[in-house]
């Protein structure tokens, strides 16, 4: 029953509507203060819960399986050229990192698995951190990436000649019992400038900074095209034993350089060219060939003006080496060393008078080195390098280069049973030798040759292509 003073039906009705009118605003405040809550908690702990992010795009594993089947050319899931860098640790010493820690010029995501976290600029990540939780080790890898367009990662704990080095792309942590990998997975074209100001002077002209960077484009696509994984799914890692990447910052002229030969390479009849390039040359190219240790001779003592290089400091050096310190050189090299080193011998060279044998004549026997890279080590002076122009190098743990000629230095007559054996070794140029000079590639540009026209100097069989 209705109250005495309920009155008529109508007004039964019209009361039962705002009844329910009321209600409706009743239910919608609490919504708006149960979503408010739950807006400040995810602001609160950045945490996006796993069923609200699309595996697709928050499962490191699920981007490389789907990578895999792109391994060949090195496309990303939107199409783009990436390659994957290991970065080594402090002075390109090693490969395991202690952990690494890790902040964005931006905001920035670190996922593991299905999880994802989203970090403010300036918050740093600690690898330990993240692979421990709940007393749990994780061993899926981390994967951190910049949420903003423009943004980089900067790892704190890593010395490069820039300080902190940062990073474009993505870096990938994965944990092994050594220590950390990390992985640098970066499109091409912004892995190519940070190569060119590592790699050459920025103050270059521009022509052989464009050389550089086809260069550098041929080698880094003939590693992904060769298939040769380093550790972590890596092709190349950022050191001189491939190409040094990022140990400076890019800049305008590397960024034209690269942009300027988008998509240009060097090719052969086979395809992809094998490209190296180095320092400096002691004048000679791939192409030269002396056919007597005399003719070689001839040519370090007297150099040929016509070369690029002929007024580079390292186009001539000279070095002061004891039997004392090639006898160290050996043991480091784990090898069987004769008591007293009483001569050294080149007995074989390249065509163009690189060294590529060696014996070291002891009292008793001899020591036989193969190899440009072991003879410079076996011969690396412990004493300053001088070179043409009167500058001094310090030591730098192996010869300049493998052109080079052995004089031995007299006995001298007073007091010879306390002398030591001594050479002094006279070369030319800076590197392995092979491929283009980059000071060779700069002095060749201030004379006119365009990029061009330097590439086909240093590597004659080949053509300059779109890839």
């Amino acid at each position: 029953m209705f109250p005495e003073t309920a009155g008529t039906g109508k007004d039964i009705g019209s009361r039962y509507m705002k009844s329910k009118t009321w209600i409706s605003l009743i239910t919608l405040a609490a919504a708006a203060v149960i979503l408010k809550y739950y807006v400040a908690e995810y602001s609160g702990n950045r945490r996006i819960a796993e069923e609200a992010i699309p595996q697709k795009e928050t499962d490191p594993s699920f981007a490389r399986e789907e990578k895999t089947e792109n391994s060949s050319a090195g496309l990303s899931l939107d199409g783009q050229k990436t390659i994957r860098v290991l970065l080594k640790t402090n002075g390109f010493e090693g490969q395991f990192h202690e952990n690494p820690e890790i902040t964005g010029t931006g905001d920035f995501t670190v996922s593991q698995g299905t999880n994802c976290f989203y970090c403010q600029a300036g918050e740093i990540f600690s690898a330990d951190t993240f692979f421990e939780k709940d007393g749990i080790w994780r061993e899926e890898p981390l994967v951190l990436s910049s949420a903003e367009e423009e943004g980089e990662l900067r790892i704190l704990n890593l010395e490069r000649n820039q300080s902190p080095p940062e990073y474009p792309g993505k870096l990938e942590i994965i944990s092994r019992e050594e220590g950390y990998l990390i992985i640098n997975e970066v499109s091409l074209e912004e892995y190519l400038p940070r190569v060119l100001s590592s790699e050459m002077n920025r103050s270059f002209p521009k022509e052989a900074l464009k050389a550089q960077a086809v260069s550098a484009r041929s080698y880094a696509l003939g590693r992904l095209e060769a298939g040769d994984i380093l550790a972590g799914g890596a092709v190349l890692d950022d050191s001189v034993s491939y190409q040094v990447y990022n140990n400076m910052p890019p800049d305008e002229e590397t960024v034209e350089a690269v942009r300027e030969t988008d998509g240009l390479v060097l090719k052969n009849p086979e395809g992809l060219a094998e490209i190296n390039y180095y320092s400096t040359s002691c004048g000679v190219t791939e192409q030269d060939y002396f056919e007597t240790e005399e003719d070689f001779s001839r040519f370090i003592l007297e150099g040929r003006d016509t070369d690029p290089e002929y007024q580079e400091p390292w186009y001539r050096w000279s070095a002061v080496l004891t039997a004392e310190e090639i006898r160290q050189n050996l043991t480091e090299m784990g090898f069987e060393v004769p008591d007293a080193v009483t001569g050294i011998s080149v007995t074989k060279r390249s065509g163009n008078g690189q060294a590529l044998s060696l014996e070291v004549l002891g009292e008793s026997f001899s020591v036989f080195i193969s190899g440009e890279y072991d003879i410079r080590q076996a011969l690396a002076p412990g004493t300053d390098v001088t070179l043409q122009d009167g500058s001094i190098c310090e030591p730098m743990g192996m010869l300049p280069s493998a052109w080079f000629i052995a004089g031995k230095e007299e006995t001298p007559k007073e007091n010879p049973e306390n002398s030591e054996n001594i050479w002094i070794l006279t070369g030319g140029g800076y590197g392995h030798g092979r491929g283009m000079s980059q000071n060779g590639a700069a002095v060749m540009a201030r004379q006119g040759s365009d990029f061009r026209e330097i590439l086909t100097f240093y590597y004659p069989q080949t053509r300059v292509e779109e890839f």
